[in-house]
């Protein structure tokens, strides 16, 4: 039987998803579809937890031997890094397919500094996952609960 990871969110893979998740909904008026992406992201960031490794190392140096993973959520591609001494996976960043991401990956410094301890040395905030079903600490579900506010307000035009 495979082992099951814990998942972590670096605060900047959150704000990435936060940012784009808001600019859909506020800047392109489309709230559904913008919780449709926030949907689709947790879900394929819990999917982690399971067999992390079945997704292959990206293809540009010097992040693929760093072990810098992506996978694809729609339009975004989720990087993250997977140790396997401590059973963790740490998503490291969020970005816009369409976007340049080899620039991205240099501009948000995405080196790990070893892979076998990645998720050590990235500063991380823990998504626990039990049953299939995604179980946000306190602290991370309230920082969801303040996005679907923000999210609502600029869809329905209320203030937070």
């Amino acid at each position: 039987m495979a082992e099951r990871y814990s998942v972590f969110v670096t605060k900047e893979a959150q704000r990435d998803i936060r940012e784009s998740v808001c600019y859909i909904a506020g800047a392109l008026s489309a709230h559904q579809a913008a919780l449709k992406l926030e949907m689709a992201l947790r879900k394929e960031i819990a999917s982690l937890s399971y067999m992390p490794k079945r997704i292959k190392t990206v293809d540009e140096q010097p992040w693929k031997d760093e072990g810098v993973r992506r996978t694809r959520v729609q339009n975004y591609y989720i990087y993250f890094v997977v140790d396997d001494v401590q059973l963790e996976v740490s998503v490291i960043a969020v970005i816009y397919a369409r976007r340049d991401q080899e620039e991205q990956m240099k501009e948000r410094a995405m080196t790990p500094a070893a892979p076998q301890n990645a998720a050590a040395a990235i500063s991380a905030r823990r998504l626990g996952i039990a049953g299939g079903k995604i179980e946000l600490p306190p602290d991370l579900d309230r920082d969801f609960d303040a996005l679907d506010a923000e999210i609502e307000a600029e869809f329905y035009g209320e203030a937070v």
